[in-house]
């Protein structure tokens, strides 16, 4: 089933006249029905609130933002700062610590042995990326996503 296109409500003046009829009063409870309607969906009484376009918010804030799911989900600044903070990735980044990127320091002290090998970067939140060294040489470069 194709999904249907809301269409605009247009705007017409009414007069007196136009209330004297059945079919005038008919008209005006079909106008007023569609823009309570609009409303009901808008302020998400209706069901949840679909945007049909993008989302400018002239510079206020967007609060109450859900844990991400999509890849394409928006994300709060505190699921943000606990996931991809300093804090969150420190560990990942430590040359010192327990991550791969560990193997980054031996490297240097092996570039006069001409290492040969591949460092794995760790992901962000997809994929782990690498550095491939030849006789000391980076030879490629794979970023993490």
């Amino acid at each position: 089933m194709p999904k249907s296109i809301p269409r605009q409500i247009q705007y017409t003046p009414l007069t007196l006249k136009h209330l004297s009829t059945e079919e005038g009063v008919h008209f005006l409870n079909l106008q007023l029905s569609q823009i309570v309607d609009a409303i009901n969906k808008g302020n998400g009484t209706a069901g949840q609130v679909v945007l049909k376009s993008g989302v400018d918010v002239a510079g206020s804030t967007v609060t109450g933002l859900g844990a991400p799911s999509d890849p394409t989900d928006a994300v709060s600044l505190a699921h943000a700062n606990s996931n991809y903070a300093a804090p969150a990735v420190g560990q990942q980044l430590d040359l010192g610590g327990s991550s791969t990127l560990k193997g980054l320091s031996g490297l240097y002290l092996m570039m006069g042995e001409s290492f040969t090998g591949t460092i794995i970067i760790p992901k962000l939140s997809i994929a782990n990326g690498s550095i491939t060294v030849v006789g000391g040489l980076v030879t490629k470069v794979v970023q993490p996503t």
